[in-house]
């Protein structure tokens, strides 16, 4: 399930400045400006996927995909970087492989 969120990415004054341009222009104002909402919403597992006219950006966040943030010893960690860069791969990718390989399956 998706969930979506709409945030002000600049103040309405600065909207009305951008009135008449190009909806290039004003995407690229918008994203200059709300570099840091657009921050905060990416650090929350939200991606922008438009720009309102209004000033507003709307974002998305699939709820079948979630964040792990863990802490690794670095040896472990140092391992996993090297096999990474030996099979061109990333880490979420041989860790997203190595739970489902050890996990049980949920059976409901």
């Amino acid at each position: 399930m998706k969930q979506s969120k709409i945030k002000r990415l600049a103040p309405k004054k600065r909207v009305q400045q951008c009135a008449g341009q190009d909806a290039g222009a004003l995407e690229a104002m918008l994203r200059r400006e709300g570099a840091d909402t657009i921050a905060k919403m990416h650090a929350k597992g939200y991606e922008l996927v438009s720009c309102l006219e209004t000033g507003e950006g709307v974002f998305v966040r699939d709820e079948a995909v979630v964040g792990l943030h863990i802490q690794l010893p670095r040896e472990l960690y140092d391992r996993l970087d090297a096999a990474c860069r030996r099979q061109e791969t990333t880490k979420r990718s041989v860790v997203v492989e190595a739970l489902e390989k050890h996990l049980p399956p949920d059976n409901g």
